[in-house]
């Protein structure tokens, strides 16, 4: 019979330990003793040959096994284990390197190492860590034996569910199920970070409520941050990792993911594959997933991979120029950083985003572990001020774009008083840089999306002007969410009338031969959508009439463009319909592929179609 013991403990008030120990003999055994060495407690947990070591700096280790954990962003990912679905935890033995040559594990006898407690949460998981060394009870050499190890319990370590439950005593039994020797004894021990758990179950709990951050919400979580002294590094592994295991999410984030694992197994980028990234990209705006995901994923799976040797962008040239600039010996430099210099970084995030380029926020990433780093082994906090009055700037513009993004292109969002007065907040620091960086790194950007709809235009306009009415004390923040309510209800009104007209009319060619005609119809469809609640007021002649003329664009488009456009596989008569017609370009797509479904004609055409006019 199985039995097992176990030891709780902690390290410092913030990391906890769970030290559990099971086999046939384990009531007998002696296997843990507290040390006092140079005056630093430490306890000992061990075995014949096998030991783990935790004081209150450090953990140090020798003979079999290694140290596992959840996958989470942040921690290097191999690409074999990217494209298995059912890995979800990292493995590292004791004593092994990966030859990338060979693309194989090459095994030792030097199984000794140790590893800080910053750096356990840092290159591991941020909450959670496991250590497990295993008697077996056989002679063999530690290399024999972590061979051994991973044959029989290298797949379930990678594979089992149990890491992310932190269910210790089924992980137990699992490692006796592969192991398939009742006489050895295992030794499991967890580390929990608790101030990063409070601060990934606080972020959790408001994000999977309605998929979005409060203003009022990120101000508790900058709070609890702050008082937990968790960096800015942890912060965004936690905001990713909760994003990412959203259940809503991940359709798209694995096509996303698929499409990586593609390119990164090829020379480089083709125009095909670029196109389906962005509008995956775009696709993820209205489904409420922050790009800041998007760019993570493709430091992951492209980090270090020569897609195309070119020069690096000019803008990524200055932003490392201006953020090693941090790093200057010379001590009298005490100014922070310029209005130009941040106005340089700022537009350099904006064309990095348009250019979906993950090197600009990998070069950020970097940069803060450095200055971290740089922070704790000088113990100074000069450059890590710097860098953090640099990142504020980052925090307002990635705030104001996602704040735009949901206003003008999330139709059923509710806008706040508070979402504009945070928008309003961070217009006033970014005048203080220059009078034009406004308008021309958000209104102009959003402006040329194509993707933008007639009723988002108006949102966008409504923003910049009101803001603007509210400066000069014409207008207040709630009389702009008034007139943005209106605009949303008329979308929906849009939509709405659309949708049951065009299911009343059954067919593209119906012809409305006199205005008596018209507003019978427009009478009758009130009527019968007022009766079912669907609308709250009788749809306004004019949008009747627009919506009118609107389906039959569409039946031009399905009934003579598109086929024209398939003969010639020519797809600018497409650009000019989209851009002379103001239809949706979403719902546009949605008809095309109607279209293709009911034709049964080959979706890649389409792709290529929509491609063209790009």
């Amino acid at each position: 019979m199985i039995h097992d013991i176990r030891l709780h403990g902690q390290v410092e008030t913030h990391i906890e330990y769970y030290a559990t120990v099971a086999g046939k003999e384990v009531k007998n055994l002696f296997f843990f003793e507290k040390q006092l060495q140079e005056a630093i407690a430490s306890l000992r947990l061990f075995s014949p040959s096998n030991e783990i070591i935790i004081n209150e700096h450090r953990l140090n280790y020798k003979g079999n096994g290694g140290s596992f954990c959840e996958y989470m962003f942040g921690v290097n990912l191999p690409l074999k284990d990217m494209i298995r679905k059912e890995v979800v935890n990292r493995l590292v033995l004791n004593g092994t390197h990966y030859q990338k040559e060979t693309e194989s594990l090459i095994f030792t006898d030097n199984t000794q190492g140790s590893e800080r407690w910053v750096d356990m949460f840092r290159n591991g998981n941020a909450i959670c860590n496991y250590y497990f060394f295993v008697q077996l009870n056989t002679p063999r050499t530690p290399k024999e034996q972590q061979e051994h190890i991973l044959k029989t319990l290298g797949k379930m370590i990678k594979r089992t569910t149990h890491v992310i439950d932190q269910n210790d005593l089924a992980l137990i039994n699992e490692f006796f199920s592969f192991l398939n020797n009742p006489d050895a004894t295992i030794y499991l021990i967890k580390f929990v970070h608790r101030k990063n758990q409070e601060y990934y179950q606080l972020f959790k709990e408001y994000y999977l409520e309605k998929k979005l951050i409060t203003v009022e919400e990120q101000a508790t979580l900058d709070e609890l941050a702050k008082i937990n002294q968790i960096d800015k590094y942890q912060q965004e592994r936690t905001k990713i990792d909760v994003i990412y295991k959203h259940p809503d999410n991940k359709r798209l984030i694995d096509e996303y993911k698929d499409i990586l694992v593609e390119i990164s197994t090829a020379p480089e980028i083709s125009q095909s594959k670029l196109t389906k990234l962005n509008r995956l990209r775009t696709l993820s705006v209205r489904n409420n997933i922050p790009l800041e995901l998007f760019i993570a994923l493709d430091e992951l799976f492209l980090k270090g991979k020569a897609i195309v040797t070119t020069e690096e962008p000019s803008y990524l040239a200055t932003t490392r120029e201006i953020l090693e600039g941090l790093f200057l010996k010379d001590q009298n430099v005490n100014t922070l950083i310029s209005n130009e210099d941040l106005i340089l970084l700022i537009k350099a995030k904006q064309l990095s985003l348009e250019k979906r380029d993950y090197s600009f926020d990998g070069l950020l990433l970097d940069m803060g572990r450095l200055c971290d780093e740089h922070a704790q082994k000088n113990s100074s906090l000069d450059i890590m001020e710097r860098f953090g009055y640099i990142v504020t700037y980052f925090d307002r513009y990635d705030s104001t774009y996602n704040f735009l993004n949901q206003l003008v292109f999330m139709e059923g969002i509710s806008v706040t008083e508070k979402m504009l007065r945070t928008i309003y907040g961070n217009k006033k620091v970014f005048d203080t840089l220059d009078l034009k960086i406004f308008k021309d790194i958000f209104i102009e950007t959003i402006l040329k999306d194509k993707y933008l709809t007639s009723y988002g235009k108006r949102k966008i306009y409504l923003v910049f002007n009101g803001i603007k009415e509210v400066e000069n004390g014409n207008l207040g923040l709630n009389d702009i969410v008034k007139q943005i309510d209106e605009v949303n209800l008329d979308a929906l009104l849009y939509r709405t009338a659309h949708f049951h007209l065009k299911k009343m009319m059954k067919s593209f060619y119906i012809e409305i031969k006199s205005e008596n005609e018209l507003e019978n119809i427009r009478v009758d469809l009130s009527k019968e959508l007022l009766g079912k609640s669907l609308i709250q007021t009788e749809i306004p002649l004019p949008l009747f009439e627009k919506i009118i003329v609107d389906i039959r664009k569409e039946a031009t488009y399905i009934f003579e463009i598109l086929p024209l456009i398939l003969s010639t596989k020519e797809g600018n008569p497409r650009e000019k319909f989209l851009k002379d017609s103001g239809l949706d370009r979403y719902y546009v797509e949605e008809l095309e592929r109607e279209y293709f479904e009911s034709k049964g004609l080959d979706l890649i055409l389409l792709e290529k179609v929509q491609r063209s006019s790009d």
